[in-house]
């Protein structure tokens, strides 16, 4: 896969989390602690193919995954200058685009881990879009 979206991915998942871990410091001492997470289910190169699949059967859906691969680029520039501002408007931006892809995309790819063949497949989508 290629590193610039692996990278820019797992920027977005980690994204994703630190609203909820900055709540759980922000807790009481006094209340119990939440039940640890478990861990994110690992995406299949099946499933990364059928969300793949449905992007490109959707002219809409794919030029929105083109938009987020950008956005992907844009994110890590913003990182590499630490622009924190930037930073979050471009995660809210797109958070709002996967979701905008459906909740397959957001499951298998967003809140997913994936195997280097999964990301093989997501990466070729990713190519064709520049």
């Amino acid at each position: 896969m290629n590193t610039k979206l692996a990278a820019a991915i797992a920027v977005v998942a980690a994204f994703a989390i630190t609203p909820a871990m900055a709540q759980q410091k922000q807790e009481p001492a006094n209340e119990p602690a939440q039940k640890e997470e478990p861990a994110a289910p690992k995406a299949t190169k099946a499933d990364i193919q059928k969300v793949v699949d449905g992007i490109k059967a959707d002219k809409a859906k794919t030029t929105q995954f083109c938009k987020l691969v950008k956005l992907q680029d844009d994110f890590t520039a913003a990182a590499e200058k630490k622009d924190e501002k930037k930073l979050e408007a471009l995660d809210k931006e797109m958070q709002d685009g996967a979701k905008k892809l459906g909740p397959d995309f957001e499951k298998y790819v967003m809140d997913s881990e994936m195997d280097e063949d999964a990301s093989t497949v997501l990466d070729g989508l990713a190519k064709s879009c520049k």
